[in-house]
C-alpha cells in the first residue's frame, strides 16, 4: 500500500527553515547556503554563519564544474564525466542522474575510467538516485502541496473558529507572483466562502495574505467545460508583524512539462489529501494533513483535449478529496508539474488531470491584467 504521510506536526519553524535552505544547498543552490550564513549571523553564531560563507563559495565552484559538464554530455562523454565528478563531489546533487546515465551509457573505456572505479561509482550513484528520487517525492508532497483550509478567522483553532475544508492544491510560482492552485470544484462542493481560505506556513499558526482569488469561468459546474475547473488564491504573503520565516514555491517556469509532450506509458507521480478517517482532530477543531502520494502510467486513453488519464498502480484510500494536488512526471532525473489532479476512482484506479498548460494560461491571463 502507498505510505501516507502525516506531516501535521512539522516541529519548529527555524528548523524546518533550516532544513529547507540545507536540501536547497544539497541541490547545488549557493543562495541557499548564503541565506543560513546569513540566518546564523543574526543568531550571533559567528562559527556556524563562517561555516555556512564556506560552503557558499566552495559551491559556487562545484555549480560551475556542474555546468561546464553539463555542456559536454553529448560531444564529449570522457570530458563531462570529470567535472561532473567534482561537481558531485563539491555537494552538485544535480549531477548524479546525468553522471548515472553516462556510466550506463557509456563504457570504462570511453570515458577513460578504471573499470573497478567505473562499476563502483556507478552503483553508489544508482543508490543515491533512490534515495534522491524517494526524498524529492516527499518533500515536494509536504512543503508544496496543501489541503484546502477554511476558517472563519485567522488564528487558533477552536470551537467558534474551527479549521475545516477538503481537497488539495499546490502552490506555485509564476511571472514574478506566488499562487495556490486547485480544482474550483472543490472550492464549490464544500460551499465555502473564499475569503475565509487559510494557507497556513508548514509548522506554524502564521496565516498567508492573499489577494484574491481567480478562474477561468464563472458559469455553473453543469455548463462548464473541465478545462476550465481551475482556480488559484494570489498570496500577497506574510502578513504585518509576522516574521517571514520561509516558505516553499514550486518554480513552475523551470520546472514543468505540458502532458501532451509525454509518451504513452510514462511514469508518474500525483500528490494530495485524501479522504482518510483521521484527516480531522475533533478534539482540537483541526485539519489532520495526512498526504498520500500515488504512482502510475500515462494511458494511451486520453479522453478529451487537455484531459489526461494515469493509470494508478495501487491505491488502497478514496482519492476524493486529492483533487487540485499536482501531476508530476520524472524526466532526465528531475521531476516536472505536468498537471493538474481533477478528479479519480480508487476503484478503476484512474486519475484525470488536466494539462499544465492549462494552468499557466490562467495565471497568465492575470498575471497580463485579465480577470
Amino acid at each position: 500500500m502507498p505510505p501516507l504521510y502525516n506531516d501535521a506536526t512539522s516541529g519548529d519553524p527555524n528548523h524546518d527553515y533550516i532544513a529547507q535552505k540545507i536540501i536547497g544547498w544539497q541541490k547545488g543552490n549557493r543562495q541557499d547556503a548564503l541565506d543560513l550564513a546569513e540566518f546564523f549571523s543574526r543568531l550571533g553564531d559567528a562559527k556556524k554563519s563562517s561555516f555556512w560563507t564556506e560552503k557558499a563559495r566552495e559551491t559556487g565552484i562545484a555549480r560551475t564544474y556542474l555546468e561546464t559538464g553539463m555542456k559536454l554530455l553529448d560531444s564529449a562523454p570522457e570530458r563531462a564525466v570529470i567535472y561532473l565528478l567534482e561537481a558531485f563531489r563539491g555537494i552538485q546533487s544535480d549531477a548524479i542522474a546525468p553522471l548515472c546515465k553516462l556510466l550506463s551509457d557509456h563504457s570504462p573505456e570511453t570515458l577513460r575510467l578504471n573499470p573497478e572505479f567505473h562499476y563502483e561509482t556507478a552503483k553508489q550513484l544508482r543508490d543515491l538516485q533512490e534515495t534522491k528520487d524517494a526524498s524529492e517525492l516527499q518533500i515536494a508532497t509536504l512543503t508544496g502541496t496543501r489541503p484546502v483550509l477554511f476558517q472563519k478567522c485567522p488564528g487558533p483553532a477552536t470551537f467558534d473558529n474551527a479549521q475545516w475544508g477538503g481537497g488539495s492544491l499546490f502552490v506555485v510560482f509564476w511571472g514574478g507572483a506566488h499562487f495556490a492552485v486547485t480544482a474550483l470544484h472543490v472550492i464549490e462542493s464544500l460551499g465555502a466562502e473564499r475569503k475565509e481560505f487559510r494557507l497556513l506556513i508548514p509548522g506554524t499558526e502564521t496565516t498567508l495574505e492573499m489577494y484574491g482569488g481567480i478562474t477561468s469561468s464563472n458559469a455553473p459546474k453543469s455548463e462548464r467545460d473541465e478545462l476550465d475547473d481551475i482556480y488559484a488564491w494570489h498570496i500577497k504573503g506574510v502578513p504585518d508583524g509576522h516574521e517571514d520565516l520561509g516558505w516553499w514555491s514550486w518554480m513552475l517556469d523551470k520546472w514543468n512539462k505540458p502532458a501532451s509532450d509525454l509518451a504513452e506509458g510514462q511514469h508518474l507521480i500525483a500528490a494530495g489529501y485524501p479522504d482518510v478517517d483521521e484527516r480531522y482532530d475533533y478534539e482540537n477543531f483541526k485539519v489532520v494533513p495526512i498526504a498520500s502520494i500515488l504512482n502510475g502510467r500515462l494511458s494511451g486513453n486520453t479522453g478529451v483535449e487537455g484531459i489526461y488519464v494515469m493509470d494508478v498502480d495501487e491505491v488502497e484510500h478514496p482519492v476524493n478529496l486529492m483533487s487540485g494536488g499536482p501531476v508530476f512526471a520524472r524526466l532526465d532525473g528531475f521531476l516536472h508539474y505536468v498537471g493538474m489532479f481533477l478528479r479519480g476512482s480508487s476503484d478503476a484506479r484512474k486519475i484525470y488531470f488536466i494539462d499544465v498548460k492549462y494552468v499557466i494560461a490562467l495565471l497568465d491571463r492575470h498575471n497580463k491584467g485579465g480577470r
